[in-house]
C-alpha cells in the first residue's frame, strides 16, 4: 500500500495537478489491507490534473485498482451533497497539493433522490447476483459483493432519509442497529472492508431474498417508483439464466457477466 502511495504521489507530479485526495474505504480509515496488498479499490479524485498527469496514472500498475475521480477547480462551488461528495468531505485524506475546500454540509442536506438513486443502481447488483447464483462456478465472493452494495444502499437511504449520516461504515452500521436490515448491513460492510465472512450457497440465497424483499417494502412504505426494482421484482422462478444475463446487458451492465 505504501509503494501504491508512493506511486500516486509521483505520478501527481509529472505535470500539473492541483490536489490529489484519496476517499472511499481507505480515505475514511476502514479499508482493510491483507499482506501489505489493499483488497479494496483506491479511490482517488484529481483536481485540475493535465494530460501529462493522466497518462502517467494510466502507467501506474498498483496493486489494486485506482478508481479515479476527475473534477476542475472551477466547478467546485456547483458541488451539491450527495454521498460521494459527502464522504470525500469528511473521510478523505490529502495526499498531494492544496486542500480541497468543501462546505461544512450537514447530514440532513443530503438530497433525498441521491439515495433512490444509489437503490436504482444496486437493484442491478442485484439481478447480477442473482445470474452469479445460477453459474455452475458462480463465485461466493461476487455474490456477496453484489448483494451487499444493494444492502448497504437501502441502509444509507433509512439514514438519509431521517437526516443522519456518518462518513464511516461502522457508524452507519450502529446507527441500524435496531432496523430490520442491521444483521446483514453489518455482514456487508464486513465483506466489503475486509473481505469476509464468507457464506454458503444457502446463506446467500436466503440474503438475497430477504434484501429483494426489503426494497420492495420499503419502495411501497415510500411510495417510489424506481425502474430497476420493477425490473428485478419481474425476475422469478421460471426466469432462465440466459434471460437474466440478457437483461444485464440491457442494463448496460454486461462486464459483470
Amino acid at each position: 500500500m505504501l509503494n501504491d502511495l508512493k506511486l500516486i504521489i509521483e505520478a501527481s507530479r509529472k505535470g500539473n495537478c492541483k490536489s490529489v485526495v484519496m476517499f472511499g474505504s481507505y480515505g475514511k480509515g476502514e479499508g482493510a489491507i491483507v499482506k501489505g496488498n489493499p483488497i479494496n479499490d483506491i479511490d482517488l479524485l484529481l483536481v485540475d490534473a493535465d494530460d501529462d498527469v493522466l497518462r502517467a496514472f494510466n502507467g501506474i500498475t498498483a496493486s489494486a485498482p485506482l478508481d479515479i475521480t476527475l473534477i476542475k477547480t472551477e466547478d467546485i462551488p456547483t458541488i451539491l451533497p450527495v454521498q460521494q461528495w459527502w464522504e470525500i468531505r469528511y473521510g478523505s485524506i490529502l495526499l498531494d497539493g492544496q486542500p480541497l475546500k468543501l462546505p461544512d454540509w450537514k447530514a440532513w442536506e443530503i438530497p433525498y433522490w441521491d439515495a433512490v438513486e444509489s437503490i436504482n443502481k444496486r437493484c442491478v447488483s442485484m439481478i447480477i447476483a442473482k445470474h452469479e447464483m445460477m453459474k455452475k462456478d458462480g463465485s461466493a465472493k461476487k455474490v456477496l459483493t453484489q448483494i451487499g452494495k444493494a444492502v448497504i444502499a437501502l441502509g444509507d437511504a433509512l439514514l438519509i432519509k431521517r437526516g443522519k449520516f456518518d462518513h464511516r461504515y461502522s457508524v452507519r452500521a450502529l446507527m441500524l442497529m435496531f432496523d430490520d436490515i442491521a444483521t446483514d448491513y453489518r455482514v456487508a460492510v464486513s465483506h466489503k472492508v475486509l473481505n469476509e465472512p464468507e457464506l454458503n450457497p444457502d446463506e446467500l440465497w436466503q440474503m438475497w431474498m430477504r434484501t429483494v424483499n426489503n426494497l420492495r417494502e420499503y419502495a411501497f412504505k415510500n411510495e417510489l417508483v424506481i425502474d430497476n426494482l420493477d425490473t428485478l421484482l419481474s425476475i422469478n422462478e421460471t426466469t432462465t439464466k440466459e434471460e437474466i444475463a440478457e437483461i444485464i446487458k440491457q442494463l448496460g451492465a454486461e462486464k459483470y457477466l
